[in-house]
């Protein structure tokens, strides 16, 4: 059973559900209920929160992001997080605040910073090539070929990178437009041998290919606000929602009952052999 859950680094709601479902894949219920049946796997894919942010260590593509002379930016200075939440939400940003600051307190997320004078909202660009290398290691690695949910949430390469950009952004303040946070993150994270190595692959055109394509699919699955699941290649999806225990039961039970029966049927036909 695939599993698409689409994201960008800068949603602070997509932080909140990417928690959720790892507490529903730890959950007895998805044990008892639905691993027996299946065996999951679980892909990150790109989305683009803000098209028109600068980066502050390289020129974004043409054609993925809007012309800087389009925008209120300059080139390789994005905005402070103080000024662009500022801006976007003005006068409601302390209400935005108390409602996503309290789903994150349910799921044991720290506090979000949105007022950092230092802290920079710049293009994410990078950070998706890093989830997509990250996936592709994910592929080759044997621990996680089983299927193995809580396996997958340790030791998933995508998952750990996503978790620390999602913190370092959300509530640390750090700069996912910077690769010179960004080398040493993926090095640490063992997506390359040394951090050289991780500036010299940023610096090329590794991944840009597949992530254009990647963001093309996007849009062709409809997906315009994030997060946005899709389950087993549009057979369901869940489009702007955070995700909840129960409704993660239902949806994931729903696409479970077809591979059941085929199971009980092989089972059948197997025993009159």
């Amino acid at each position: 059973m695939l599993l698409q859950m689409y994201t960008d680094v800068q949603c602070p709601w997509c932080w909140i559900g990417s928690q959720r479902f790892k507490q529903f894949l730890a959950s007895p219920a998805y044990r008892d209920e639905v691993a027996p049946h299946v065996r999951t796997v679980v892909r990150i894919e790109p989305y683009l929160l803000d098209s028109r942010l600068p980066a502050t260590s390289y020129d974004t593509p043409d054609g993925v992001y809007d012309a800087l002379s389009t925008t209120p930016y300059d080139k390789n200075k994005p905005p402070s997080k103080k000024e662009y939440y500022g801006t976007k939400f003005g006068a409601g940003l302390d209400a935005f605040d108390r409602r996503i600051s309290a789903a994150a307190t349910e799921v044991g997320l720290p506090p979000f910073d949105w007022h950092s004078e230092d802290g920079k909202v710049g293009a994410t660009w990078d950070c998706h090539r890093l989830v997509l290398r990250a996936s592709n290691l994910d592929d080759q690695d044997p621990q996680l070929a089983d299927g193995d949910p809580q396996r997958w949430v340790h030791h998933s390469r995508q998952l750990r990178l996503m978790d620390r950009l999602y913190a370092d952004f959300h509530a640390n303040s750090r700069d996912m437009s910077d690769r010179s946070y960004l080398a040493p993150l993926a090095a640490e994270l063992g997506l390359f041998d040394d951090e050289a190595a991780a500036a010299k692959w940023l610096a090329s055109d590794e991944a840009e290919y597949e992530l254009r394509n990647k963001l093309k699919i996007a849009e062709m699955n409809g997906v315009m606000q994030i997060p946005f699941y899709i389950v087993n290649d549009g057979a369901d999806h869940l489009t702007g929602w955070t995700g909840d225990h129960a409704e993660f039961l239902r949806v994931m039970k729903m696409q479970v009952a077809a591979f059941a029966r085929l199971s009980l049927v092989d089972d059948a036909l197997d025993s009159t052999a």
